[in-house]
């Protein structure tokens, strides 16, 4: 190539040196984020997702109006699990996944809300239940005893705690966590259930 051919490519703005090639690549990078934000927010139907922890539950609100629970749960998913320390974006999770029958979405934010809340004797409890249904009863005892040292007053951490005891076929234990729970509640339809089938050995 003749020598003034590439003076004139110079001259022109063709020749890339390492700023040049930076400015290439920033500005690539910049497209291909706009981009996807358009892919986004085209998918969400037309509503774009501010930042975790910006006023996304506002948002997720008129994606489930327009889309349904079960559809938004992958953005719910994603908030909750980006800023997991955020218990309001955990919450959000474990009411979308309950109302659409999530079991594994419904069980990772209440380890995230037990983490978050170590001392809610009541988050605790749903943890266990959570456990229980799943047939981890070890685990669901750690949970329910440890509700119950929490909250020695309520009688539905005897009885989480008694069902945990009878999937682990303890059953003497349980009918004795099942009698407690009538001591704080004689009125209590779960515990006298309980006791029952502790008795039977079932």
């Amino acid at each position: 190539m003749p020598a003034n051919a590439n003076s004139d490519r110079s001259a022109a703005g063709f020749s890339r040196g390492p700023a040049g090639t930076l400015l290439f690549w920033l500005g690539g990078g910049l497209f291909m984020m706009f981009m996807i934000a358009g892919l986004v927010q085209s998918y969400s139907g037309g509503h774009w997702l501010p930042p975790v922890g910006v006023e996304y539950t506002t948002q997720l609100n008129a994606l489930e109006r327009d889309r349904g629970p079960a559809a938004t749960l992958p953005e719910v998913r994603t908030a909750a699990r980006i800023d997991f320390d955020n218990e309001i974006a955990v919450r959000r999770l474990l009411e979308s996944a309950r109302q659409v029958g999530n079991q594994d979405d419904e069980l990772w934010a209440l380890l995230a809300l037990a983490r978050l809340k170590p001392e809610d004797s009541q988050v605790r409890l749903d943890l266990a239940a959570a456990l229980l249904d799943r047939g981890r009863p070890s685990e669901a005892f750690a949970q329910a005893r440890f509700a119950v040292w929490l909250a020695p007053d309520n009688p539905d951490g005897f009885c989480h705690l008694g069902r945990s005891l009878q999937q682990l076929g303890r059953h003497q234990e349980a009918a004795g966590a099942y009698r407690h729970a009538l001591d704080l509640d004689p009125s209590s339809a779960a515990a006298r259930s309980g006791l029952q089938s502790s008795r039977r050995g079932n």
